[in-house]
């Protein structure tokens, strides 16, 4: 089976505050949003020392509820820069003509030597959206790197298929959450009885 996703712009770099973790807290959107939240914060101090201002008080917390919801909801790491196609056989990267920086590329997984996969932004509710960025290298050493996103349960479970299959065909794939800890198919909280199980079906290392 093939899976057709959006792709986006890989953002390259790790967060500092979780080490080797790419997560949201790079985006755009989470730096304005904290800082909008902060500044409301000390509006509302202020506004609780003048009795005359306690009118202004819902104004103000409901901006910021806005500027906290804009942090964790990172629009420009899902923003579409064209299609990524994932196979048991290739990854077919086609960006679209706006975007600049991306190659156009088709690697074949057999010929990847070790791909990580980053979750740098989760929401699994109603629906699910996932931005994941992946940096590769295949056997003549060449380095390649994209940024995908999953917006809905029929994509995700599809994505996990393809994992499946990548994982049955011993690729050196790693997966890693936000704080930076492995996990296996989208999920963490395994035990160890649980990791020597998948490490035996799969035959690879954690």
């Amino acid at each position: 089976m093939s899976l057709t996703l959006p792709l986006a712009r890989a953002q390259a770099k790790k967060d500092k505050l979780f080490g080797k973790a790419v997560t949201f807290t790079t985006s755009l959107e989470y730096r304005i949003g904290l800082v909008g939240f902060g500044v409301c914060y000390l509006i509302a101090q202020f506004i609780q020392s003048s009795p005359r201002l306690e009118l202004l008080a819902i104004p103000v917390l409901v901006v910021a509820l806005i500027f906290l919801i804009l942090a964790f909801y990172p629009m420009s790491m899902a923003k579409r820069f064209g299609d990524i196609t994932l196979s048991g056989e290739e990854i077919r990267i086609n960006p679209s003509l706006k975007a600049s920086g991306i190659e156009k590329q088709h690697i074949p997984v057999a010929g990847v030597k070790e791909l990580s996969l980053y979750t740098a932004y989760k929401f699994r509710w109603f629906s699910s959206l996932f931005v994941i960025q992946a940096e590769g290298v295949t056997e003549d050493e060449s380095s390649f790197t994209f940024a995908i996103v999953i917006n809905s349960r029929k994509q995700e479970q599809e994505y996990l298929e393809i994992l499946d299959n990548w994982y049955r065909q011993s690729m050196q794939l790693r997966e890693y959450d936000q704080t930076g800890q492995r996990i296996f198919k989208l999920n963490h909280g395994f035990n160890y009885e649980d990791i020597q199980g998948i490490k035996e079906e799969y035959g690879i290392n954690w």
